[in-house]
């Protein structure tokens, strides 16, 4: 078995619960949500990439869908492939494959608002599943997801696992924050300029602390 079909194996399962029905296609599957917020999520077969990400697609064009969460995992060299495929909709884009925090600007060239939750380090299946479907809940729930206690309570079950530390939540994300402020000024056209107290464009950028939903 390879890795990409252990992990996706272990997606599944993770998912499989009362709250979420799953619909199985010969290139990709798709969970809705049973209750609660109108959700759905679609993830391409391992075997299948390209056909899967192509009728992904493919459906969101027929039924003009626009995904507002975008998630990536696997090998980190195809994580461009994912990254072209981001739309300005999208408000969250996680990176969980290796070393995805080293994407953020091409995420936010992309999407300049988004939120980002990324890897420093190794991205692993035991870690991304748990909080995959705890931020698919909270959506689900109709809950806004508070990033500070959202990682607190993250940490209490996944902190032993020493890959989770590896783990950049938004709120943490000060290349984000940077990239923003600084986006932000050059739309405005000024120069940053710290006030008497030494406030920056970075301590201002407190929007990363939670995602509406």
């Amino acid at each position: 078995m390879t890795d990409g079909q252990a992990s996706f194996d272990n997606f599944i399962s993770v998912f499989k619960s009362g709250n979420w029905r799953l619909e199985d296609t010969p290139h990709y599957v798709s969970f809705k949500a049973i209750s609660g917020t109108s959700v759905t999520i679609y993830a391409n077969k391992p075997k299948f990439e390209k056909e899967g990400q192509e009728e992904i697609s493919q459906l969101f064009k027929e039924r003009n869908l626009k995904p507002q969460v975008i998630v990536h995992r696997g090998h980190s060299y195809h994580t461009y492939n994912t990254i072209e495929a981001i739309s300005p909709d999208a408000r969250l884009v996680y990176l969980g494959s290796c070393g995805g925090y080293n994407n953020i600007k091409a995420v936010l060239d992309r999407s300049p608002a988004a939120h980002i939750l990324s890897t420093k380090g190794t991205g692993t299946m035991v870690v991304n599943d748990p909080l995959l479907k705890s931020i698919a809940e909270h959506i689900r729930k109709g809950q806004g997801i508070n990033w500070p206690r959202f990682k607190k309570e993250a940490e209490t079950a996944l902190g032993r696992n020493g890959a989770f530390q590896h783990y950049i939540f938004p709120h943490e994300n000060l290349g984000v924050m940077f990239l923003k402020a600084y986006n932000r000024i050059l739309e405005q056209g000024n120069t940053p300029r710290p006030d008497a107290k030494g406030s920056s464009p970075i301590r201002e950028e407190n929007s990363a602390r939670t995602l509406p939903i």
